[in-house]
């Protein structure tokens, strides 16, 4: 419902979107069936601000208080947008490390204690030196486990040359443990410092912040 009525006068309901928020809601719709990217859907969603803008400050029929206020409006809407497509990115993210994690280093003996143990020993190593060695180690005493617990540790950290070569010792997990250590699933610091300076929310509107500053 629209509205509400209480004590006899009608309490009007939550804004109606404009046409340039239910074109980017309907791109977002139509982006899913499309397969396309969350950054996409993000750089779309920030498109559409910037068009919004240049829509609402050529209305002649409003005034600059009026144009202050659609301004804002659609500088919250995108910005929830944004907000929303981000943590559905963390969402689909994180499910899909889940299952690729069982899948590529669910301890192959079964026994978690001795595997946790080895997890353990790898997170404590300092360099990627140090890192081979174990690896090498592990491979030539044939402990599974800690070759596991080593390329964990490997793709978290991009020491690549281990995390290569346990996938061609294990061809039965590379295809997973490739997805698994690609930046998309496994976004290393600097790819994450990337997607916060090339996926920023939608910037606020100059006239909204002159408007803060004068408060």
């Amino acid at each position: 419902m629209i509205g509400d009525i209480r004590g006899g006068r009608r309490v009007p309901g939550p804004p109606k979107p404009s046409k340039e928020h239910q074109r980017s809601a309907q791109g977002h719709g139509q982006g899913r069936r499309r397969q396309k990217s969350i950054d996409e859907l993000i750089a779309e969603n920030r498109a559409s601000m910037k068009r919004a803008e240049e829509r609402i400050r050529t209305e002649k029929e409003l005034s600059d208080e009026g144009k202050r206020r659609k301004l804002e409006q659609s500088w919250q809407w995108h910005r929830e947008r944004h907000q929303e497509l981000v943590d559905e990115q963390k969402a689909t993210r994180a499910a899909k490390r889940e299952q690729l994690e069982r899948k590529v280093f669910a301890p192959k003996s079964g026994n978690q204690q001795s595997y946790r143990e080895a997890l353990d020993i790898a997170s404590r190593v300092q360099n990627p030196n140090e890192m081979n060695e174990l690896y090498q180690q592990a491979i030539s005493v044939g402990d599974e486990e800690m070759q596991q617990a080593l390329t964990y540790h490997s793709v978290q950290r991009g020491y690549q040359s281990i995390v290569e070569d346990y996938g061609k010792r294990n061809p039965q997990a590379a295809q997973a443990l490739a997805e698994y250590s690609s930046p998309e699933v496994s976004p290393r610091e600097m790819d994450r410092v990337r997607e916060r300076l090339f996926s920023p929310r939608p910037q606020k509107p100059e006239e909204i912040r002159k408007s803060a500053n004068d408060v």
